[in-house]
């Protein structure tokens, strides 16, 4: 007995007829008919009389029936179950971010999942971007939004950001215009470690311009070094996502020469197919960072930022 002979047997027992089953399950009054007598044949069970041109079910019909009609709502449960999940509207998400993904943004990314699939589950880490590449590679986490280009296999990316990156300091005492790194390398700065993806940019960048860059404080993320800057402490160079939820009258702010940027990546696993539930976060992802990037002041052509 197999679930299509159930789903049949289950309608007649509701229509009355094979005529009304076939209509119910919209197929032939034949294929009704032909299923039903392969299931009694099968079980060893008459089901059903004929008595005035109607099915009478048999008592082991009706003893049967309790259990086929649980079964039934079974299977209708797992189809919408299915449908949901095709539609990426329930089921569970784990995702990372790094820091420059400010809270704001993260609220409204959730806020944005949470319209769209009211019964997705989340969880969601914040780290670095090394730990959470970790986390994937353990399998802790579905999908990683995270900073630099060098993730290879076993990750595929599946949506890729350019982020830009610009000057911080104190105010008054970054020079007017577009700063180099030679200038910057004149100040006293804060930097992301060698190990950070934008510690790396910067790294590589100094080599090709011949620039020793040496900050006197060393740290991640990005934030702690706007907080040093608003502080009057030290410059550096960090990402604008980061800048999105600072006051900027607190510090100055200028652009790169030559400008950089860092990739921001969507990763995740590679293999298998990407669940709906995946695709909709990155979907939301990469919306409200691009919306989030497209708000930021722009640099004029003297590297100021104007709103």
């Amino acid at each position: 007995m197999n679930l299509r002979q159930i789903e049949v047997f289950h309608a007649v027992m509701i229509k009355g007829s094979t005529v009304g089953a076939a209509e119910m399950l919209h197929v032939t009054q034949p294929a009704i008919s032909t299923t039903l007598k392969r299931m009694q044949d099968e079980l060893g069970l008459a089901l059903f009389v004929t008595a005035s041109g109607r099915l009478t079910p048999t008592p082991e019909a009706r003893a049967l029936f309790a259990q086929a009609r649980a079964l039934q709502q079974d299977v209708e449960s797992m189809r919408r179950l299915a449908r949901m999940l095709a539609l990426g509207k329930v089921g569970s998400l784990r995702l990372g971010i790094v820091p420059a993904i400010s809270e704001g943004a993260l609220a409204a990314i959730v806020e944005r999942l949470s319209g769209e699939a009211p019964d997705l589950t989340m969880t969601v880490d914040v780290l670095n971007s090394h730990d959470l590449v970790n986390m994937l590679l353990g399998g802790r986490l579905d999908i990683a939004c995270v900073f630099g280009n060098d993730h290879g296999e076993p990750l595929e990316t599946c949506a890729t950001i350019v982020v830009p990156l610009a000057v911080v300091g104190p105010i008054g005492v970054l020079p007017e215009g577009r700063v180099t790194l030679a200038h910057l390398a004149g100040l006293s700065t804060a930097g992301l470690r060698r190990t950070d993806p934008i510690g790396r940019v910067l790294a590589a960048s100094c080599a090709a311009q011949d620039v020793r860059l040496a900050p006197s404080i060393a740290l991640r993320p990005s934030r702690a070094v706007v907080a040093l800057a608003s502080r009057g402490v030290a410059s550096g160079v960090v990402d604008t996502l980061t800048l999105v939820d600072f006051e900027p009258s607190r510090f100055d702010r200028r652009a790169l020469d030559p400008e950089l940027s860092i990739d921001m990546r969507v990763v995740r696993l590679s293999g298998g197919p990407l669940a709906q539930s995946e695709a909709r976060a990155i979907n939301a992802i990469v919306q409200v960072i691009s919306d989030r990037l497209s708000g930021l002041p722009k640099a004029d052509n003297q590297g100021e930022y104007r709103a």
